[in-house]
C-alpha cells in the first residue's frame, strides 16, 4: 500500500549527487572536496559494483572476484555540481600520488581519464592544488553514507539472486 503525504519526505543532504565512473574518451574534471579517500572491496555482481559484506557474502560464496574501489566527492568543474567519483585501486593510485606529492586531497583539481576509448582501460590522473584555495567549496559529501544508501536503495529494487539462479542479463547502461 502506498504510503501518502502532503508533504515530501526531507532531502537528504546529497539529493540529486550522482555516482560518476570514467567514461572511455570523456575525461571528468573536478575539485575534490573530500578530505581522503575512501575504498572498500567490491563484487561485479548483478550488472553492478555491489560491496563485499564479510564474513558471509554470498559474491565470495558465489565465487565472484573482488576488488577494492575509491570512492571521492568533488565539484564537476563543467556544471559546478557535486558528485562521487568511483576510482578502482589503480586509478586511485594516481590520486594517492598527487596526495602525497600536495600534501592534502580537499582542493585538489584534477582530471581523471582513460588511457583509451576501452570501458575498462585504466584511468590516469593529473591533478595540480586549485589556486582559489578550499575556503569556497561546499563541504564534502558524506561518501560512506552516500553509497551504503546507493547499494541498500539498488539492493531493494534488485534483489540478488544466486547466479546458479540467474538469466542472463543486458546491459542497463547502454
Amino acid at each position: 500500500m502506498p504510503d501518502w503525504s502532503p508533504t515530501p519526505p526531507p532531502m537528504r543532504h546529497w539529493a540529486g549527487v550522482s555516482l560518476k565512473r570514467v567514461p572511455p574518451g570523456t575525461p571528468i574534471t573536478g575539485i575534490a572536496t573530500s578530505e581522503q579517500l575512501l575504498g572498500c572491496t567490491t563484487h561485479w555482481a548483478h550488472g553492478r559494483t555491489l560491496p563485499c559484506d564479510p564474513p558471509d557474502c554470498a559474491h565470495c560464496a558465489e565465487r565472484l572476484p573482488r576488488r577494492w574501489h575509491a570512492y571521492l566527492s568533488y565539484v564537476d568543474l563543467p556544471t559546478g555540481k557535486q558528485h562521487v567519483l568511483e576510482l578502482t585501486g589503480l586509478g586511485a593510485d594516481g590520486m594517492r600520488e598527487a596526495i602525497a606529492r600536495f600534501g592534502q586531497l580537499r582542493g585538489l583539481r584534477f582530471k581523471a581519464q582513460r588511457s583509451n576509448k576501452r570501458p575498462n582501460a585504466p584511468v590516469q590522473i593529473a591533478a595540480r592544488i586549485d589556486e582559489s584555495g578550499t575556503a569556497a567549496l561546499p563541504p564534502p559529501i558524506d561518501v560512506r553514507e552516500f553509497m551504503t544508501d546507493l547499494w541498500a536503495t539498488g539492493l531493494a529494487a534488485h534483489p540478488l539472486v544466486p547466479l546458479s539462479e540467474r538469466i542472463p542479463e543486458t546491459d542497463v547502461n547502454k
